[in-house]
C-alpha cells in the first residue's frame, strides 16, 4: 500500500510539474515565435508528454506491467492523446468565448 501512495503522490507531482512545462512551452512558442495557439499547444502537449513518460518509467513506478516498451509507450501515448483532444476543445472554447 506504500507503494501505491508513493507512486500516486510521484505522479501527482510529476503531472503539476509537466503542467507547467506545458503551459511555458506554449506561451513561448505564441508569444516569441508567434505559432498559431493549436499548433503550439499540440507541440508543447507532445513535448510534456514524452518527459512525462520517460521520468515515470525511471523515477515514478517500479512495477511495469507492459514489460514491450513500445506497447507501454503506445498505451501511454494513447491516454495523452485523449488528453491533447480535450486540452485543444478547451482552448479552442477559451478562445472562441
Amino acid at each position: 500500500m506504500r507503494t501505491l501512495i508513493r507512486e500516486a503522490l510521484l505522479y501527482g507531482a510529476l503531472s503539476a510539474f509537466l503542467l507547467c512545462v506545458d503551459v511555458v512551452i506554449l506561451w513561448i512558442l505564441v508569444r516569441d515565435f508567434s505559432w498559431h495557439y493549436l499548433l503550439a499547444a499540440s507541440v508543447s502537449f507532445s513535448v510534456g508528454l514524452v518527459v512525462g513518460y520517460l521520468v515515470s518509467i525511471t523515477t515514478v513506478f517500479k512495477f511495469r506491467r507492459i514489460k514491450r516498451q513500445q506497447m507501454e509507450f503506445g498505451s501511454f501515448a494513447a491516454i495523452g492523446i485523449v488528453g491533447l483532444a480535450i486540452n485543444a476543445a478547451a482552448l479552442s472554447f477559451g478562445v472562441a468565448y
